[in-house]
């Protein structure tokens, strides 16, 4: 066998040097080789007291897999992933199928340098490193290493090989040894093909960065929302989720808006809503048109919003209320090249997480809440539901759209729930509460605490039941939304003009301009070497060719695998002629790629730029004065004759002594520990960034927040700790923000925001709390954007959005809440976009959508939102094999 471990090590080297090293040095007499009843080897680990682990069935190695082989199904697949290698006879069972189709593969992972060592001694295990549609993938399993190294590696070869078909299985020895391991490599592979799979559409259709020229091209119209990070140090925050437990604390939820800082999900949003709850906060990160569905059908059309650039761009351009930029995108360099010129680097890298409440999470530990509550956060099917009552499609949604808010239980995985019993999951949730768990030892000793008690449990996570939590830890009470208004208003980034967005624009898309040329010209004919290290050294002068072409070079690698594979594995075996030939084909690859890749990008660019329309600002006004408010001379007055309040109260607070040390950040008034009498909060230099007034712990009186230059930002009135009257916001120039009504502290007559220039921005009618009358929101340039109509908190009539050109985008009709009638889109250029006629229910109708041309692309039926229409389906096949052709056309024949 020597002389076969010798050839085996010198293949195994051209693919994983560093184990190829470890390998020869490696004394693997713990494992030994046996034989079974067939005669045929196995190998026995000597390791194990008393019994004896065989590798293979001693009754038959080879009957074994092919036993194996008759229940996995391999026809249906086209890659497949083995844990546990063995000596190779999954492979002879697998040999039907590799030789049935070429681009077949077939990827062993193993984690036992010992068994790699006995295998590499035989001759199948030169038969494995022979065959092209075979991949040994060596890990370390123990430790960190398994999420540092196997999880990037992981990708790296997902991304080589990938298929949409591809099916993880197991040796019948590692699944009964390492159960635990199985099913974690599985949820590593699914999230790898989660990745891979985005990455391949970003590779077809490249939608994502049509989210980012859209959306970064309006950077100076949004706010940073890294300038929010550490200033609620000390409050509690909640997470919404949308899990069905979310009902059950609906009123405790809504009893905290001042105790509490609140952020949801898109779908958590739509939930509170319904409710009629506005969380403090939004956020939003899937680039996919169901965002545009959770935006049309929430009703917070003020909220501030953290977002991504990869968030769709359509739903982006629906948010009205302030937008809260948060760097990254996807670790692409490009996007960092855009920020770095407009001098907005991140200082704290937050992690996306995989869901939308993943991110509210991590958010909220940056702002510094304490603890942080989950709430809704279910991770797994509640009732054989994934979202609570509350959740519902826009009458212009598709099939698709409608099936995800309807999702019902699919093939799940049995775990723990927090009340002792069992509850159905998948692995997208045991992977989002692995990283709640990271993220709890991360930022100890704040605390993160589960009150979803129908929910699954999370690990290091505790559960206490939400009364508990609320009686400990919101004990005080604030008016946070002023609060965060005036966070956000200080935080302005006044450099990030658009003037400075556009010139960035254009210098890019010089970039992009200059880089195809040089690349045209690279594929007119031949090259001499000379003159392609002249095209390539001036390439590197350019960013789009550092930032863009330099990061996506792993996709010609792709296309050009097979090719390079060839050199790498077998190259020494090739005629010089041939090897030239294949560096040739490598090289137009790359070359044909990075072309059609600048096309896209330079035409995307183009497009963000040419339709973006800029907006003149004129003079700011300030609020009228309205009511009787009064607060001095020992006498509070609250007396609003149009909101019907009359209340007055003899309250002499005590007050602060004058003289106090510096850079404290807070001082208030106590009697016996309770909050009682004048409070004042600082900014670090020592200016006053607010002050309040408590009676028996209760805000009683005026809560006023200012800038950092002494300008009023916020004020609001409280009544023995009850909102009363008019609360004004204000921006630091002084003009008006909003006017918000509130009655008993709900929200209660015309709610209505401005633009800078005064300019209405949004009327949002209210009665106690519940939205009744005509929503209106405006264009910056005064057009108008958006109405709709409710009648005490139920849609009725008619629904219209309009560009800012004043042309309609969209229109629906309710009845009862209900869509009826006919609900239409239009493209910006006027054609009709998408037209969904609607029968006996708002679950029966058909749909039909047209590109910019007018060609009809989807016609599909919606006679059931828990089914997938049959026609939508082959549709959506027949689309996306169109973007694959047309990808294929664009780089000529590259993709054998």
């Amino acid at each position: 066998m020597g002389t076969a471990l010798e050839k085996n090590l010198r293949l195994y080297f051209r693919y994983d040097p560093k184990t190829t090293r470890l390998l020869e040095d490696l004394d693997p007499n713990s494992l030994a080789f046996c034989r079974t009843a067939d005669d045929e080897l196995n190998l026995v680990d000597e390791r194990k007291e008393g019994v004896p682990v065989f590798y293979h069935e001693q009754s038959g190695a080879l009957k074994e897999a092919r036993a194996w082989f008759r229940k996995i199904g391999a026809a249906r697949h086209s890659l497949i992933f083995v844990y546990g290698v063995g000596l190779g006879y999954y492979y002879d069972a697998l040999s039907i199928w590799l030789r049935s189709n070429p681009k077949n593969i077939l990827v062993f992972l193993e984690d036992d340098l010992r068994v790699l060592r006995r295998l590499f001694e035989t001759e199948r295990g030169t038969r494995l490193l022979e065959d092209p549609q075979v991949f040994i993938h060596y890990f370390e399993s123990n430790g960190e290493e398994l999420e540092s190294g196997f999880v990037p590696h992981l990708k790296a070869l997902y991304e080589k090989i990938y298929r949409r078909d591809s099916y993880f299985t197991f040796s019948k020895i590692y699944h009964r040894q390492k159960p635990a391991l199985c099913n974690m490599l599985r949820g590593y592979l699914h999230i790898a093909g989660i990745d891979t799979a985005i990455f391949f559409k970003e590779l077809t259709g490249f939608d994502v960065f049509k989210n980012f020229y859209q959306n970064q091209i309006h950077l100076a119209r949004s706010y940073h929302g890294q300038d929010l990070f550490q200033k609620f140090k000390g409050i509690p925050g909640i997470v919404c989720g949308a899990g069905p437990s979310l009902t059950e604390h609906i009123d405790q939820v809504r009893m905290l808006s001042d105790r509490a800082l609140i952020i949801a999900s898109g779908t958590g949003m739509n939930v509170l809503n319904k409710h009629g709850i506005i969380p403090h906060l939004g956020s939003g990160l899937d680039p996919t048109p169901a965002q545009g569905s959770r935006l049309m059908t929430n009703t917070a059309f003020e909220t501030p919003f953290f977002y991504r650039n990869r968030f769709y761009y359509p739903a982006f351009h629906q948010l009205h209320g302030p937008k809260l930029f948060i760097n990254g995108f996807n670790n692409y360099l490009f996007p960092e090249w855009f920020e770095q010129q407009l001098n907005i680097t991140e200082n704290v890298p937050i992690r996306p997480g995989i869901s939308s409440t993943n991110f509210c999470l991590y958010l909220l530990s940056e702002l510094g809440c304490d603890p942080i509550v989950l709430v809704g956060v279910d991770l797994g099917y509640t009732q054989s539901k994934r979202y609570a009552s509350g959740v519902t499609a826009h009458p212009t949604d598709k099939v698709n759209v409608r099936n995800q808010l309807a999702e019902k239980e699919k093939q799940h995985i049995i775990q723990k729930d927090n009340s002792g019993g069992t509850i159905k999951t998948k692995t997208e949730w045991l992977l989002e509460a692995r990283l709640i768990k990271t993220l709890q030892n991360e930022i100890a000793p704040r605390r993160i605490i589960n009150v979803s008690e129908k929910g699954m449990a999370i690990e290091e996570i505790p559960f206490e039941t939400f009364s508990d939590v609320i009686a400990r830890d919101f004990t005080r009470q604030y008016d946070i939304d002023s609060w965060l208004h005036c966070t956000i208003q200080e935080g302005r980034r006044d450099e990030v003009t658009e003037k400075r967005v556009l010139d960035v624009y254009d210098r890019w898309i010089a970039s992009l301009r200059r880089c195809l040329e040089l690349y045209e010209q690279a594929l007119q004919g031949d090259l001499t070497p000379s003159k392609t290290a002249l095209i390539e050294a001036e390439l590197l002068e350019e960013p789009a060719e550092n930032t863009l072409l330099s990061q996506f070079a792993k996709v010609p690698a792709l296309l050009s695998a097979k090719n390079r594979n060839t050199l790498q594995r077998f190259g020494d075996q090739l005629p010089e002629k041939d090897r030239e030939l294949l560096k040739k084909e490598i090289q137009k690859t790359f070359y044909s790629y990075y072309r059609y890749l600048l096309k896209s990008h330079l035409a995307m660019a183009e497009e963000a730029r040419q339709s973006y329309h800029s907006i003149t600002l004129g003079k700011s006004v300030a609020a009228p004065p309205d009511g009787c408010y009064v607060f001095k001379d020992g006498r509070l007055v609250i007396d609003d004759s149009d909101l019907d309040i009359h209340l007055e109260d003899d309250y002499c607070p005590q007050a602060l002594p004058e003289k106090h040390e510096k850079k404290v950040r807070e001082r208030c008034v106590q009697k016996e520990g309770i909050l009682d009498g004048q409070c004042i909060q600082y900014f670090p230099d020592g200016t006053i960034k607010a002050e309040m007034f408590y009676k028996n712990g209760l805000l009683h009186g005026p809560v006023s927040y200012f800038s950092s230059r002494g300008q009023l930002i916020a004020r609001s009135w409280f009544f023995n700790g009850v909102r009363q009257g008019r609360m004004h916001w204000y921006y630091p120039s002084g003009s008006l923000y909003s006017i918000q009504r509130f009655k008993n502290g709900k929200r209660h007559g015309r709610q209505e925001y401005f633009y800078e220039d005064g300019t209405k921005k949004s009327i949002i009618p209210y009665s106690t709390d519940i939205l009744n009358g005509t929503v209106l929101l405006y264009h910056p340039n005064g057009k108008p954007k958006r109405q709709l109509t409710f009648d005490h908190g139920i849609l009725e009539g008619l629904e219209e959005s309009w560009n800012s050109h004043g042309l309609k985008i969209l229109e629906a009709e309710y009845k009862h809440g209900h869509a009826v009638g006919i609900a239409r889109n239009w493209h910006d250029n006027g054609q009709l976009a998408k037209q969904v006629i609607f029968g006996s229910s708002s679950e029966n109708f058909n749909l039909t959508e047209w590109d910019e041309e007018g060609r009809e692309i989807l016609k599909e039926c919606g006679r059931s939102a828990n089914y997938p229409d049959k026609e939508a389906i082959i549709k959506a096949i027949e689309l996306e094999t169109q973007q694959m052709e047309k990808l294929k056309q664009n780089m000529g024949d590259l993709f054998d």
